[in-house]
C-alpha cells in the first residue's frame, strides 16, 4: 500500500470508490465518452461533498457534463444553470441546481465566478474545476479529448467549471445568474487579454521611475555625549557637582582608568 494511502481519511477513500463506480456505470454507454472522464471531472472534488451522492448520481452528472462539453463556439464561453429532475431515486440531484461553464483556460476564472455567487448570497455545495485539453473543429465540435495532457497542435486547454448550488426553481432567477456570470467572464477575458499590452506600454515609464525618485539624504551620525561634551546644567544639583571630585578630575584630566578613556553620560 502506498504511503499516501495510509494518510487518507475514510471520506477520501469513499469518494474515490464512488468515482470509480460511476466510471464503471458509464462504460459502454457512450462510444465517444472517454472511460476516464468521470474520474477527471470529479477527482479534485472535496471528498466531504462527493460522499453525499450515490455512484449513479455522479454517473448521471458526468454524462450530462460530457454532452455539454462536446460543442462550444471558439473564443466564446458557454454557461448554463439548470434545476434538473435527475433519474428515479436521485434525490440529491433534485435538491440542487447546477452551474456549468466551458471556457478558454485563463487566470481568475473560478475565483471570479465564486465571487459573483457569494455576492448574490448563493449557497454552494460542490465545486470541481478540471482543466482539459480539447481539440475542436472550426465549428466548435469536439473532435479530440486528451484529458489533462499538455496541449499541442490544434488542441487547446479549456476550463470546465461544475458547481452545485442551492435549488433554484425560478427560471428567471437562473437566467439572471447566467447573465451575471457571462459578464464576469467577459471582464476576466478583457483583463487577461489587456494586461500584457498594457505592461509593455508602461514598461518605459516604469524604467524611469527609479531615476526620478528623490535621493534620500544620509542621516547625520550623532556622536554620543561625553563628560567633556555635556552641557552644564543650571540646576542646583549640577551647580554643587561642579565643585565635587568629579569636577576636579574633569579639569585635571587625571582619569584613574587610564588615558583616553571617556565616560558616556546623558546630556541634560
Amino acid at each position: 500500500m502506498a504511503f499516501e494511502a495510509l494518510l487518507d481519511t475514510d471520506e477520501e477513500r469513499q469518494g474515490r470508490r464512488l468515482i470509480q463506480q460511476a466510471g464503471t456505470i458509464l462504460t459502454g454507454l457512450h462510444g465517444d465518452m472517454p472511460e476516464s472522464f468521470a474520474t477527471q471531472l470529479f477527482a479534485r472534488g472535496a471528498p466531504e461533498d462527493l460522499v453525499r451522492y450515490e455512484a449513479r448520481d455522479l454517473a448521471t452528472l458526468a454524462e450530462d457534463a460530457w454532452r455539454f462539453l462536446k460543442q462550444r463556439r471558439p473564443g466564446t464561453p458557454k454557461v448554463r444553470c439548470d434545476a434538473r429532475g435527475g433519474p428515479p431515486g436521485a434525490e440529491r440531484i433534485k435538491a440542487i441546481s447546477i452551474i456549468e461553464i466551458v471556457n478558454d483556460n485563463m487566470p481568475f476564472l473560478l475565483d471570479s465566478v465564486m465571487g459573483e455567487l457569494t455576492e448574490r448570497g448563493i449557497e454552494v455545495h460542490l465545486v470541481v474545476h478540471p482543466i482539459l485539453t480539447i481539440e475542436r473543429d472550426t465549428g466548435g465540435m469536439l473532435v479530440g479529448f486528451r484529458g489533462e495532457a499538455p496541449a499541442n497542435g490544434t488542441a487547446l486547454r479549456e476550463s470546465f467549471i461544475h458547481i452545485h448550488i442551492e435549488r433554484i426553481d425560478d427560471a428567471q432567477r437562473r437566467a439572471e445568474i447566467v447573465q451575471a456570470i457571462e459578464q464576469v467572464l467577459a471582464d476576466v477575458r478583457l483583463c487577461v487579454d489587456d494586461w500584457r499590452p498594457m505592461r509593455e506600454r508602461e514598461a518605459p515609464s516604469a524604467r524611469r521611475v527609479p531615476s526620478s525618485r528623490p535621493r534620500a539624504e544620509p542621516l547625520a551620525r550623532k556622536r554620543p555625549a561625553t563628560f567633556r561634551q555635556a552641557r552644564p546644567s543650571r540646576t542646583p544639583v549640577a551647580a554643587n557637582r561642579r565643585h565635587s571630585g568629579w569636577d576636579r578630575l574633569r579639569r585635571s584630566g587625571e582619569w584613574p582608568w587610564g588615558a583616553g578613556v571617556r565616560i558616556r553620560l546623558d546630556a541634560r
